[in-house]
């Protein structure tokens, strides 16, 4: 795995630092990075990094824009130039946020050689009918709205991080919303948000782990993406039923690398498939904390080379998205956070760094994190961060009571 290596994603920190974990890219190429933050951390694990807005990072011309301006800029030339590969010849792997633009990944893959599943291979498992089409279970989905609107959830393709998923009584006039390319209507399922990720490879899939989610709703995105713990213990039949799933999935579209497979597990204990997410996730990050190389597993599986063995840690491990609870501008960086961006303004309801915990199971896991977020919020609402448009330092530790 020879020259440069860009990661375009929405928030592309978790990437890079598993890529350093793998020892990638190899011979001292250098790691750059495409996102929409540009946090602290991102800036010190990648060699060279440039900010883009979410809307050109949706468009195929603003991301090659960008990953060219990177490629020819003085750093990644020197950084190439000294490990003896050409800066143009680079590899690209794409992350969060651009799971609904196959146009994106089709632009990428016609310059630079690609480090995910081939656009076709995305688009496929991105359709929201695929597993009505392979017989796999799954809340009835339909492209234009149902007779009855009550209890079903309008979502796009385009989406993630359950930004694009609503409830039909939330929106405008109820029909607001058109019908189309990417627009899709879903029956609500209730219960418990589980996710498999998995490796999908030429001769099917290797499964990384199950995980638990939850969803920290904000005014008007009720499904916002909240946080994940790995390991997540569902029992044997809803293990078996994720993992056929994906390796139907996986023979039928043609997907390569680590995806996750999104679905909901009713009171009943039965298993409903809700999405395929066709990208490394931020699970990934949970398990390669723990067993580095888990990236390394992705571009064997997506360039079709034999698999190296990798092999989860024991217990589990936990992140929790927080949002900014009020406008706010970032000071410095309070200890045990991750994303945090000093100077930044960022209003309410927007990202503003993520929690880390771990604990012998997920439960524990789960718990902690979710009470440091607690904390983390009770004390930046009384600290000069608010006080102070300026921003200015607090007392948080995550590991306090």
């Amino acid at each position: 795995m020879n020259g440069p290596l860009v990661v375009v994603a929405a928030s592309a920190r978790a990437l890079v630092e598993c890529l350093r974990r793998s020892g990638l890219p190899e011979g001292g190429a250098p790691l750059l990075a495409v996102d929409a933050f540009g946090d602290d951390d991102l800036r010190i694990a990648a060699d060279g990094h440039l900010r883009l807005a979410l809307p050109r990072l949706r468009s195929a011309e603003g991301v090659l824009d960008a990953v060219n301006t990177l490629l020819t800029g003085p750093r990644a030339v020197a950084l190439s130039t000294r490990a003896g590969v050409p800066s143009a010849a680079a590899q690209v792997m794409l992350g969060g946020g651009l799971d609904g633009v196959p146009q994106v990944v089709r632009a990428i893959a016609g310059q630079h050689r690609l480090l995910n599943a081939s656009a076709d291979a995305w688009a496929a498992a991105r359709d929201p009918l695929v597993f009505h089409r392979l017989g796999i279970e799954s809340p009835p989905t339909r492209l234009t709205p149902p007779e009855g609107l009550r209890g079903w959830l309008c979502k796009d393709t385009a989406g993630s991080a359950g930004l694009a998923v609503r409830r039909v009584g939330e929106i405008a006039g109820d029909r607001a919303v058109p019908s189309g390319t990417g627009v899709y209507w879903q029956r609500r399922v209730a219960g418990v948000p589980v996710s498999l990720l998995f490796c999908a490879h030429s001769g099917g899939i290797v499964p990384v782990g199950i995980n638990r989610q939850w969803c920290s709703a904000v005014p008007g995105l009720p499904f916002a993406f909240g946080g994940v713990a790995s390991a997540f213990d569902a029992g044997a039949r809803v293990h078996d039923a994720l993992v056929a799933a994906a390796t139907r999935i996986t023979v039928a579209t043609g997907l390569r690398g680590l995806a996750s497979l999104d679905a909901v597990l009713d009171r009943r204990g039965r298993v409903a498939m809700l999405e395929v997410n066709p990208r490394p996730t931020a699970s990934v990050e949970l398990y390669d904390r723990s067993a580095p190389g888990l990236l390394a597993l992705h571009v064997a599986a997506v360039q079709g080379r034999s698999l190296p063995d990798w092999r989860s840690a024991g217990g589990s491990r936990a992140l929790a998205l927080l949002r900014a609870p009020v406008a706010l501008r970032a000071g410095p960086r309070p200890p045990g956070v991750s994303d945090w961006r000093e100077g930044a303004r960022v209003a309410r309801g927007e990202p503003l760094c993520t929690l880390h915990a771990s604990g012998d199971d997920t439960r524990q896991a789960m718990r902690r994190v979710r009470a440091a977020a607690i904390r983390f919020k009770c004390r930046l609402l009384q600290s000069a961060y608010v006080a102070a448009p300026d921003g200015g330092g607090f007392p948080y530790n995550p590991a306090e009571p």
